[in-house]
């Protein structure tokens, strides 16, 4: 396990620096990949964001929404 968030890291940095340069070809898993666009990278980076978050243990639970009645006036 730890190998694995070691690896989601790496890539996540890799995937960060793409970002920060502004270009759309990185190594992710030691493979060259081109995205299409920002937005693409983006959503990879977001998905290795969660994974790492799952893995230490630490992942954002959805919020809690309560029911209100809203009643007009009698």
């Amino acid at each position: 396990m730890a190998n694995e968030l070691t690896r989601i890291i790496n890539n996540r940095d890799s995937l960060r620096a793409a970002v920060a340069s502004g270009v759309l070809q990185c190594s992710v898993d030691s493979q060259s990949t081109t995205f299409a666009n920002m937005d693409d990278l983006r959503a990879v980076l977001n998905d290795f964001n969660r994974q790492i978050a799952v893995i230490a243990g630490v992942a954002e639970r959805k919020p809690q929404y309560s029911t209100m009645v809203m009643r007009r006036g009698t």
